[in-house]
């Protein structure tokens, strides 16, 4: 069944977030992009401005949401015939020398895939989740989504397992996000990836599907009406 996912008026803001949350811990200052690269971003940590931010730990939610949505990804890129899909640490170089992400997610189109390099993409990836964990509120619903808006990163998704919330945000023409909107069925349909339709309740299902499942669920996507 075919799926029109509303496009909701767009965001001059970051998506509100709470305050109370521990800042992010600089364990470096001074650095350069590959400096950083060389003796940090392996260990899960971010690069901003000459600051190196280290990430916290990720907890089991996390760990199993990231790893369905990946194996989505894959086998949509698998059936599509081509792309790629990076996790974290995977570094997204964003803005020429100064700013270094680890994206829980990234997808690269196969038109794109030439942005991969052995240790970073360069430039904005197509399409970037980000999972929520406790410490990563505020970053991941204002900083980074900025800075993914002024990247040009085509396709935002954040997900909050705490909190039960999908966001979903998409590049309008201003080069501002634009707030994507999910179906009254619970569908969200990707821009980036125009067959996936996404049922959201398979976001919070317990246990999540497996990697056969999952397969399958994207298979049948691609056979719908053929």
């Amino acid at each position: 069944m075919q799926v029109e996912a509303e496009m909701q008026a767009a965001q001059t803001t970051a998506p509100a977030t709470p305050t109370d949350r521990p800042r992010d811990p600089i364990i470096a200052t001074g650095v350069t992009f590959a400096e950083y690269m060389e003796k940090y971003a392996h260990d899960f940590a971010e690069f901003v401005d000459g600051a190196v931010i280290k990430m916290s730990s990720i907890q089991m939610i996390h760990d199993e949401l990231s790893r369905f949505l990946e194996d989505v990804f894959q086998a949509y890129l698998h059936f599509l015939g081509g792309g790629k899909v990076f996790q974290a640490p995977m570094v997204m170089k964003s803005s020429a020398e100064t700013r270094g992400r680890e994206p829980d997610l990234m997808v690269l189109l196969p038109e794109n895939v030439e942005k991969a390099k052995p240790t970073y993409i360069e430039g904005a990836a197509d399409l970037v989740v980000e999972i929520i964990s406790p410490e990563s509120v505020e970053r991941d619903r204002g900083s980074t989504f900025t800075e993914y808006e002024r990247a040009g990163v085509t396709e935002y998704w954040i997900i909050d397992p705490y909190r039960k919330e999908s966001l979903f945000y998409v590049l309008s023409d201003n080069g501002m996000y634009a707030q994507r909107g999910i179906d009254e069925s619970g569908i969200y349909t990707s821009l980036v990836l125009p067959q996936l339709r996404l049922s959201i309740t398979l976001l919070w299902q317990d246990p999540m599907p497996n990697v056969v499942e999952t397969v399958e669920m994207v298979r049948a996507l691609f056979t719908e009406g053929t």
